[in-house]
């Protein structure tokens, strides 16, 4: 499937190689070659799942409208999951609550690298006075440290927006 082929004019891609993101805490065992991330262990060589972050930068006034997950899944009981998260920066959120804007999961169907995407976005206008992120979900890997056959692995995420007409990206000229 080509996630990209129905592109609309004023469609605008942000995209977040695994280079990107690092562990959400210490003592995780993991490998990070820039085009795959592969969790290994959780803190303490333990057998728990990992949770991995990366910054997403939007303009503001921007419309999320579609999350791409590219991933490697030859796993036929776990799955990895993608989610692009938001926290405020002041007011409600202190608390450290965040709100889930999308969720996309790998599935069991397409075994190896394959693409899943969503464009059930909920609050999906880019506020200035909210932190984004997007946060991967991987389980632990079964194959040691390289690949197999049993592995979940996030390559990247995508995501689509769309800017409003009345935005202008004029250079500003000074005399």
């Amino acid at each position: 499937m080509d996630s990209l082929t129905a592109l609309q004019a004023n469609q605008y891609w942000l995209t977040i190689p695994a280079a990107a993101f690092i562990p959400f805490e210490d003592g995780y065992d993991y490998q990070n070659h820039a085009r795959y991330l592969l969790h290994l262990h959780s803190p303490g060589n333990g057998t728990n799942d990992g949770l991995y972050v990366a910054l997403v930068e939007l303009p503001v006034g921007a419309t999320v409208n579609r999350v791409i997950f590219s991933w490697y899944d030859n796993s036929s009981s776990k799955a990895g999951t993608a989610y692009l998260q938001r926290s405020q920066l002041w007011g409600i959120g202190l608390d450290g609550s965040y709100q889930t804007m999308a969720t996309v999961v790998t599935d069991d169907l397409h075994p190896g690298f394959y693409t899943s995407e969503t464009t059930g976005i909920a609050s999906p206008v880019i506020l200035g006075n909210y932190s984004y992120w997007v946060a991967w979900w991987l389980p632990i890997a079964t194959a040691g440290s390289h690949p197999g056959l049993g592995d979940v692995m996030g390559k990247g995420t995508m995501i689509g927006y769309t800017m409003p007409a009345s935005a202008c990206y004029l250079p500003l000229i000074q005399r």
